[in-house]
């Protein structure tokens, strides 16, 4: 993702093939917080549309297009907001004190920038919804389930994804890749 933001490498250059049928990904590296640094202090050009740009190029071969972004606001966020139709917000029950998650916290934060910035017209309207990840039955997991499904009830998502309590230790073994479905090999629960 480096290469394509700096226009260094085209989009379809950066597209590589997975060993699933109809799976592609384009992967990042480590240094992002420098693409980040970049873009910051970029004066040309608006670097707030760059992936979309090479997006559009190529949106029309896919289904779908998945953006796995850190949770935080920054260049690379806007990037993935200008070209999504839905935003996926994971939150995990961190904390016994709902009012102290930093889940919850992080929740709200980036519901509200979504909100700002689709009322200052920096984003088109985008759908938002609450995944309910890391969960493993406990009374802390059904204070969050409670809480989430009593005031965000419109935004939360019906499935949920298990804590994975053993990591995966042979990742080979799926060349690379942790996709079966299978709640054993995954923790997905799909309700």
């Amino acid at each position: 993702i480096c290469e394509l933001l700096r226009k260094e490498k085209s989009i379809v250059e950066c597209i590589h093939s997975t060993p699933f049928e109809n799976l592609d990904i384009i992967p990042s590296k480590r240094n992002l917080f420098v693409l980040k640094k970049e873009m910051l202090y970029a004066t040309h050009g608006i670097q707030q549309l760059k992936l979309k740009t090479a997006l559009d190029t190529i949106k029309i071969q896919y289904d779908y297009i998945i953006i796995d972004n850190h949770p935080d606001i920054d260049l690379l966020i806007s990037n993935a907001l200008i070209c999504s139709d839905l935003v996926i917000i994971p939150v995990n029950p961190d904390s016994d004190n709902i009012e102290l998650s930093d889940s919850i916290e992080g929740m709200n934060l980036t519901l509200q920038n979504i909100k700002e910035a689709i009322e200052e017209g920096e984003i088109s309207q985008i759908q938002s919804r609450i995944l309910i990840t890391m969960t493993d039955n406990t009374k802390t997991d059904k204070l969050y389930h409670d809480y989430l499904r009593s005031a965000k009830s419109d935004y939360v998502l019906n499935a949920n994804i298990n804590d994975q309590s053993e990591p995966v230790k042979n990742k080979d073994m799926f060349g690379g890749f942790v996709i079966e479905n299978s709640d054993t090999k995954t923790g997905y629960n799909y309700n």
